[in-house]
């Protein structure tokens, strides 16, 4: 690279920089703050830990960032370039001799590095951010719905087996290990009630099993709704009740593809798995198209008032992001060949890779150079 071509470059580099770290922090907050409203009102449906929240919340912020990523660094191309053409220093430049084709081969270094980028984070990074995230909803559903007493509440466990009550919750020592007072607990199965002025919940961490150690109470067995005989009463000081039993399964048999690792895909054999390689490819692939389309519509005469060349990329990015999304859902739902789902994206791709060449009187050799 020429000197007065290294000047240039890093004026435009400095630009695009800037911009990027614009971009990407507003983006950031918006995507951030859209994942913050649903992570904490899906959390008590899905029974999920306080310290799991914060890391589900950064989990998935970090599998949408590749999009906020590549977003942004389309717009400030947009955005820089266009500034540049606005102040006519890209045309001062371009009347001097230096074409169009030249700043494309500016571009070209720092195009390729954030391509690459997007390549790895899609066939490595966010598989492994979704299946963190898959195992921790995973653990959520085969946690007891005991974690999660209330007080003052009558609730119902093990499918309408047993009836809970309790006055006085204190959460204090943690949802594994809640204290209650003035317990009430109606086993149907069982046929007894049982009374206690207070009892301490745990959680055996390694099997799921949830008991409750009650103290100073009575059992009342061969208790029924519809009919009570050899009703008997039995006071204890100290009383240990197992009131769930973990026979679920913890392990997840059929992990979806999107959480494949790149060696795990089973590319000629399987079709999702064939599906999820197309789509992994098609990310970065849809970043360079983008990429093009920047540098194509950043272009603007200094003279014209309107200028909405950061709406078009806007807009044109998210329909193609869209795009390529909707084309795998499509491939997973429908039984055509993989192939004729991605040609809409494929010719996507040449449109705007032929436009670019013949705009600018490239050669293909030229632009691989």
């Amino acid at each position: 690279m020429k000197v007065y071509e290294l000047k240039i470059f890093s004026l435009i580099c400095k630009q695009i920089f800037i911009s990027f770290i614009f971009f990407l922090s507003i983006f950031s907050l918006i995507i951030f703050g859209n994942q913050l409203f649903l992570v904490f009102s899906q959390s008590l449906k899905a029974g999920l830990y306080s310290s799991e929240i914060l890391s589900l919340l950064f989990l998935k912020f970090a599998r949408d960032f590749q999009f906020i990523f590549g977003l942004s660094f389309i717009l400030s191309i947009i955005f820089s370039l266009n500034k540049l053409y606005k102040s006519s220093e890209l045309i001062v430049l371009k009347n001097s001799g230096f074409s169009d084709k030249g700043l494309f081969y500016l571009l070209k270094p720092i195009i390729y590095v954030v391509t690459v980028f997007t390549f790895i984070f899609s066939f490595f990074v966010t598989p492994s951010l979704k299946n963190e995230i898959n195992i921790i909803k995973q653990s959520a559903n085969l946690r007891p719905e005991f974690i999660f007493i209330k007080e003052k509440e009558f609730q119902i466990f093990n499918d309408d087996a047993i009836v809970f009550f309790s006055s006085d919750v204190n959460n204090d020592s943690g949802l594994n290990n809640q204290l209650l007072n003035n317990i009430f607990i109606y086993n149907n199965k069982e046929n007894k009630v049982i009374l206690a002025e207070r009892g301490k919940k745990t959680v055996d961490n390694k099997t799921g099993n949830v008991s409750l150690i009650l103290y100073d109470g009575e059992i009342y067995n061969n208790f029924s709704s519809k009919k009570i005989t050899n009703l008997s009463v039995t006071s204890f000081k100290k009383f240990e009740a197992l009131i769930f039993e973990n026979t679920r399964i913890s392990e997840n048999p059929d992990q979806k593809a999107e959480t494949k690792y790149l060696y795990d895909l089973e590319i000629f054999s399987n079709r999702d798995d064939s599906i999820e390689f197309f789509y992994r490819l098609s990310v970065p692939t849809s970043f360079f198209i983008m990429a093009i389309f920047a540098v194509l519509v950043s272009e603007v005469n200094p003279r014209t008032k309107g200028n909405f060349a950061i709406g078009y990329g806007l807009v044109v990015y998210i329909l193609h992001y869209n795009l390529v999304n909707f084309l795998k859902k499509i491939s997973f739902t429908t039984e055509v060949n993989i192939f004729v789902n991605f040609i809409p994206l494929i010719l996507v791709f040449l449109l705007v890779f032929l436009i670019y060449l013949s705009k600018n009187n490239f050669t293909f050799k030229e632009f691989l150079k």
